[in-house]
């Protein structure tokens, strides 16, 4: 306790606490426990918001990444893959997409993918590992 609490209990200690209504005390906390927990949902919803956003410009700017390292370096050609004449069925998808991984460029992309994936696992594990530091 600091001074300035110190001052304010022995203030307001001075009052009789007889004149108080009937369950006042117990008003008040309630009063404070909601607006309390009112401040704990809203901000919760602030960073469910950012989180939303920061995961949104990180996926828009992985796609336009991942789009201009093909366009300048890759050049990988997707119609060659033939992806756009693969029928409904299930056997015509499972065709289409071991077309799609024989083909040589594709080699480049699933490299650049588990990459990317490795390097999300990595920054969950160390968030997790420091928050679990922080909390003890």
């Amino acid at each position: 306790m600091d001074n300035e609490d110190k001052i304010l209990k022995d203030a307001l200690s001075v009052f009789n606490n007889e004149k108080t209504p009937d369950f006042f005390i117990e008003k008040i906390r309630e009063k404070i426990e909601i607006e309390s927990a009112k401040k704990v949902i809203e901000a919760e919803k602030r960073d469910t918001l950012i989180q939303l956003l920061v995961f949104s410009i990180a996926a828009i700017s992985s796609i336009a990444l991942m789009w201009y390292l093909n366009i300048n370096y890759f050049h990988i050609n997707f119609t060659n893959l033939e992806i756009s004449k693969v029928e409904n069925s299930i056997k015509g998808m499972f065709l289409g997409f071991t077309e799609m991984f024989k083909a040589g460029n594709s080699l480049v992309w699933i490299i650049v993918g588990a990459n990317s994936l490795l390097l999300i696992l990595f920054y969950q594990v160390i968030e997790s590992k420091l928050n679990n530091s922080r909390n003890h």
